[in-house]
């Protein structure tokens, strides 16, 4: 299940990213940073090793999985407290699993299941020639960049949206003409999108704070519902695979991430390094992003 696997890869990875308690507080933040983080590794470790990219697609498996143990030896305590009747840890672990970064992707997923996994209909011409065309010759290679590719025109485009859009046919290490490329690959955008939706609720949330945890929860969740219906950043019903809304997505998280912290030096060098990495993704995924 295609969806299932990168949802495992980025909520694993969001999970490695909450063991900083600076980061504790922002899930929307932390999912951004482990899509982020996931494509950046792919492509160093490609490049800084002779391991061949099905090998290399894997190492965010690997992060992602110390994730998920991490995450249940920091809950265990938790559930057993949840489990004895303690309302106050119920209703947190509640409001935990109410986060956009948990839901949308499970209501897409479960949408794309009952309409019978349909397959994403390639219409745009950049499509063909270069987004959807790229990770295909990737995977048929091996290789980010390789002699074998039929078609040369496009190996110097930076490789981040392929990377990211391609993952799960590196990771099962299965060539593009036996598998369902094309079915799987509209999640990105999705995910993509519901990062940036996050990160907003995680501000709004932030803002309405003095309403109570409860009025926040529906206040953030009604803003960025409303918000979901704008095209820029937020766009969780994509209609192409081209990269300029993911690229708005990254740049706009970016933007929003200068007012999560505290206004401390130790909160800025937080800040700056991670906007820092959020700014390499953007432009790993289109060299445009450092015009914006």
């Amino acid at each position: 299940m295609y969806p299932f696997l990168l949802l495992y890869i980025f909520w694993g990875g969001m999970n490695i990213w909450g063991y900083f308690q600076e980061l504790k507080p922002f899930p929307g933040l932390r999912f951004a940073l482990a899509i982020a983080s996931t494509m950046l590794t792919v492509f160093l470790v490609h490049v800084l090793s002779p391991l061949g990219l099905h090998w290399t697609a894997a190492f965010p498996l690997i992060d992602s999985s110390a994730g998920w143990l991490l995450l249940f030896h920091t809950i265990q305590k938790d559930i057993l407290e949840a489990l004895r009747g303690n309302a106050q840890t119920t209703k947190r672990i509640f409001f935990n699993l109410i986060h956009p970064v948990i839901i949308l992707p499970i209501l897409f997923a479960l949408v794309w299941l009952a309409l019978g996994q349909p397959s994403y209909v390639i219409h745009e011409w950049d499509e063909f020639s270069h987004w959807m065309a790229m990770p295909a010759m990737q995977n048929y290679a091996d290789a980010l960049v390789s002699s074998k590719f039929p078609n040369q025109l496009f190996v110097t485009y930076f490789p981040g949206w392929p990377i990211l859009t391609a993952l799960p046919m590196h990771i099962q290490n299965t060539v593009a003409k036996d598998f369902p490329w094309n079915t799987f690959f509209i999640f990105m955008p999705v995910f993509v999108g519901v990062a940036a939706l996050g990160l907003l609720f995680d501000l709004l949330k932030k803002i309405l704070s003095s309403l109570g945890e409860k009025n926040a929860s529906i206040g953030a969740w009604a803003l960025i519902l409303l918000y979901s219906r704008f095209k820029f950043a937020g766009n969780i019903f994509p209609l192409d695979m081209l990269i300029e809304t993911p690229l708005e997505s990254f740049l706009f998280i970016s933007i929003l991430s200068f007012h999560l912290f505290e206004n401390t030096q130790r909160m800025k060098a937080w800040q700056a390094g991670l906007i820092g990495l959020l700014f390499a993704a953007a432009f790993m995924s289109k060299s445009s992003a450092a015009q914006g």
